[in-house]
């Protein structure tokens, strides 16, 4: 009798793999290129820039809930903490309290070109602009990229003490 299921190459699941991957990097390209295209030929108006923000925003949640339920944040957290000794969430929530600090420098220093008249006031915004975004921005961002990768370094840390304590 023939079995209906066929076993895949890894190879060949490996290239698709791939292949999507790529995909997925030239959608958020275009999607990216598009929002900074509407941003500068009309201005921040949000009519123009919703669509292609709530693509991208969906974009990531699918592939974060996706990576989860597959146990890949968990896998990629194991693999990290065998082959280093260093943290594996540590790097997300520094990317993303850097990502924070950059969008606190940038709101600070249009703040600061934009509406300041003279250089005593311009350096009063800046700094008021840079302290209050850096509070909105810094912690928030840090915890939400570093969340998931913290969750699935602890079950990869329990899945280790199980596998050691099995052998």
């Amino acid at each position: 009798m023939v079995s209906l299921t066929r076993q895949k190459d890894e190879r060949v699941v490996g290239l698709e793999n791939k292949v999507y991957r790529e995909l997925m990097y030239i959608v958020y390209a275009l999607l990216l290129a598009s929002l900074i295209y509407n941003y500068v030929q009309f201005g921040a108006q949000e009519a123009f820039l919703s669509i292609e923000v709530a693509l991208l925003l969906l974009l990531s949640l699918y592939s974060g809930i996706r990576y989860q339920m597959m146990g890949l944040y968990t896998d990629k957290a194991e693999e990290y903490l065998v082959k280093k000794k260093k943290k594996y969430s540590t790097f997300y929530f520094v990317a993303g309290g850097l990502l924070g600090l950059g969008f606190s420098f940038s709101f600070a220093f249009n703040s600061a070109i934009n509406y300041a008249e003279t250089t005593a006031q311009s350096i009063t915004y800046f700094a008021t602009v840079f302290f209050v975004c850096a509070i909105i921005y810094i912690v928030p961002l840090a915890l939400l990229t570093g969340f998931m990768p913290w969750i699935s370094e602890r079950k990869a840390k329990k899945r280790l003490q199980e596998d050691e304590g099995e052998s």
